[in-house]
């Protein structure tokens, strides 16, 4: 759980933080997060919630949008496989699962449980 709440926290606006102990096991992580926050989509994009009626209570999403791409990190905290349509904006063309394991549809991604995956997508036109 300690890297999926890293995943959530880490991928929020603004400054990231663990408590003393709580790093533990997210080594592997926090370069990809830095990876994320670095981008021109995290430091000059629109922040974009994946909170809409077609996504699960299940799933933590966070997107940034600018100039045509977008960078995204979705978590699923549950111990249930999750399905979630992609937004209508969203075309993914490269993703890394960074916690357990997610895949690609056509048109959604599955999480299994207790995974979070990066998303690389570009905005439809």
């Amino acid at each position: 759980m300690t890297q999926l709440l890293t995943c959530i926290f880490g991928s929020l606006p603004g400054p990231f933080m663990m408590f003393v102990g709580g790093e533990e096991g997210i080594e592997s992580l926090l370069p990809k997060l830095a990876l994320l926050k670095s981008s021109d989509s995290y430091k000059f994009g629109e922040v974009k919630w994946w909170d809409s009626s077609q996504t699960p209570d299940e799933i933590f999403g966070i997107s940034y949008r600018n100039k045509g791409e977008a960078k995204t990190i979705l978590v699923n905290p549950s111990e249930n496989e999750v399905r979630t349509p992609f937004e209508k904006w969203f075309i993914p063309y490269e993703s890394e699962n960074l916690v357990g394991d997610s895949f690609l549809e056509s048109e959604a991604i599955v999480l299994r449980p207790y995974s979070a995956v990066r998303i690389d997508s570009k905005e439809s036109q």
